[in-house]
């Protein structure tokens, strides 16, 4: 594998789909088409990963290039699902009765979900860079917290950790506690007693 090295876009011609990084006195040439978050076009001072390589003509090139910074843009449907999801948890949380819980809640979640996000950002620059990278232990516990929304957005945002099943299916597991709590709390406890009066019996019987 190629070996990756950075440098920043000093010329884009964006009609042409093409444009130069900076090397020291020169300039090395890069394609739209090498870029992997190619669709958003780059502009000059843009931070680039990428390996040397060649054209067809054997001319070097950069190329397996990434953009540092021009992130994938979210689509509608994807802030759709969002929305959907949120629901139940900010319903849950105006049933919340205490003025001061709410105010503590809507605190903590204002910071650990953009906290979530930045973590992603870095997890994939470094992936990117190479690099000690942020454990998924660390990332799943901030989403159990309730940084999940932030890691949903930044999922889409950076196309990181979209193609590891596990991972999707820990993330998943999360998501839906968070439903299934909020629902709880706008049926007064219900699921919960309900749940307990299962698992007392196990309990008592275990002893």
């Amino acid at each position: 594998m190629p070996s990756k090295r950075t440098s920043h876009i000093i010329e884009w011609y964006e009609d042409r789909g093409f444009g130069f990084l900076a090397d020291g006195d020169g300039r090395i040439f890069l394609h739209i088409r090498e870029l992997v978050n190619g669709h958003d076009p780059p502009r000059p001072g843009d931070s680039i990963v990428f390996a040397m390589g060649s054209d067809k003509e054997g001319r070097p090139q950069a190329v397996q290039a990434t953009n540092l910074d021009r992130r994938n843009k979210l689509s509608l449907n994807s802030w759709f699902h969002l929305l959907l999801l949120l629901v139940l948890p900010v319903a849950a949380f105006f049933k919340i009765s205490l003025p001061m819980e709410r105010y503590w809640i809507a605190i903590f979640a204002a910071i650990v979900s953009p906290v979530t996000y930045v973590l992603y950002a870095r997890d994939k620059r470094l992936a990117i860079t190479g690099g000690f990278r942020i454990s998924e232990l660390r990332l799943h516990v901030l989403e159990l917290i309730g940084g999940w929304p932030g890691a949903f957005i930044a999922q889409r945002h950076f196309r990181h950790k979209c193609s590891k099943r596990f991972y999707k299916f820990i993330f998943w597991v999360i998501v839906l506690g968070h439903q299934l709590v909020a629902l709880d709390v706008l049926r007064s406890g219900e699921l919960s007693y309900t749940v307990w009066t299962i698992i007392r019996p196990l309990i008592a019987f275990e002893r």
